[in-house]
């Protein structure tokens, strides 16, 4: 009788053990061990610049208000400088990181209540992080001409400074051709990359696009 409980208890803790969901660093549950972006969210947890949403999730294909990217902004442009990070939530929680925005030139002016609330879209994230990182610690690695992307015109908004995260190797599009879909919202599995490959230059990207 005992063998033979010992060996349900042991088949149950197997097939449990292959239902349950593979766990990231952080263990979160929502976050598959083949997910194409994972060696990037290790980095970009470690890192201390991207934790959850609480209950074991990432929340992988969620989107980023403008009042996370400027504390995601804020606290990258400020380890990057200082080599930590000592801004902490103010009142209300985004005050202390919007004021070092502004003040760093990371915003022009603050955020407005619509813009704190409302999903980022690519460009705009693109924009604040490319305006935390020094100068001269934009280092180029590819070369990338104006005009090359697609979907940048001319006219579209923060294109100079999207265009130096490519050449950086941060950005690499979303296809060959090197399409950056600016006006698109971003998940927070491409914001995990972006952040680990502006912290460890290592995970940067050396590419070609490829000419239509």
């Amino acid at each position: 009788m005992n063998k033979r409980f010992f060996t349900l208890v042991l088949t149950l803790a197997i097939c449990f053990s292959l239902s349950a969901p593979a766990l990231a660093v952080g263990g979160f549950r929502d976050v598959d061990q083949n997910a194409w972006y994972l060696k990037y969210l290790d980095t970009a947890v470690d890192s201390g610049l991207i934790n959850g949403r609480g209950d074991g999730r990432f929340a992988p294909n969620d989107d980023i208000t403008g009042s996370e990217a400027v504390k995601l902004a804020a606290c990258i442009g400020q380890l990057l400088t200082e080599g930590s990070v000592s801004l902490t939530n103010g009142s209300p929680w985004y005050a202390s990181y919007m004021e070092y925005a502004v003040e760093e030139g990371i915003l022009d002016a603050p955020l407005g209540q619509y813009a704190l609330s409302a999903p980022i879209t690519r460009a705009e994230l693109m924009n604040m992080l490319c305006r935390a990182i020094p100068r001269g610690q934009r280092t180029q690695i590819n070369s990338i001409p104006d005009g090359a992307i697609p979907d940048l015109y001319p006219s579209t908004p923060y294109r100079d400074n999207i265009y130096t995260l490519y050449r950086m190797g941060i950005v690499t599009g979303s296809d060959k051709r090197g399409s950056c879909l600016p006006q698109r919202q971003i998940s927070r599995a491409e914001v995990a990359t972006l952040v680990a490959r502006i912290v460890d230059k290592d995970l940067r990207v050396a590419f070609q696009l490829e000419v239509s």
